[in-house]
């Protein structure tokens, strides 16, 4: 484990307070600037730069396919791959973002499996509608 013992740490904290730099006492000690720094922003000896946010005071990111939330619960729905969603909000709606956002989206739309195998149910019965009415599909 990459636990600092309690004399390590105490060496850290006397360097900090002798008011060596970071870099110096990551030479001398070999331990990361990062953990010296973590090591004496918990002392108090190191000012945090940037607080801890409240959990209230944080804003949700909000994708950029949300706009479009309609049309491509629609489409999913109806069974078409993210690639060719993405293909047309880009298209259709001059969506200018990513394929990886599409598909991140569309992920958040789509149930989770469950232990009974239920989505891949429903997977199994798309695929099968995709298939009705061509030479693969055979009637059960």
């Amino acid at each position: 484990m990459n636990l600092l013992t309690a004399r390590q740490r105490e060496r850290i904290l006397e360097r900090l307070r002798r008011g060596d730099s970071l870099r110096k006492i990551e030479s001398e000690t070999g331990h990361r600037r990062e953990t010296v720094a973590r090591v004496g922003r918990l002392a108090g000896l190191i000012p945090c730069e940037h607080p801890p946010l409240d959990p209230a005071e944080r804003r949700m990111a909000t994708s950029r396919c949300e706009p479009f939330r309609a049309f491509i619960e629609n489409a999913v729905q109806h069974g078409a791959s993210a690639r060719t969603i993405h293909r047309w909000l880009v298209e259709s709606y001059g969506y200018d973002g990513a394929y990886n956002s599409v598909k991140r989206f569309i992920r958040t739309l789509r149930p989770r499996a469950t232990a009974d195998g239920t989505v891949l149910a429903f997977a199994q019965a798309r695929r099968r509608r995709k298939l009705e009415g061509t030479a693969l599909c055979v009637a059960a």
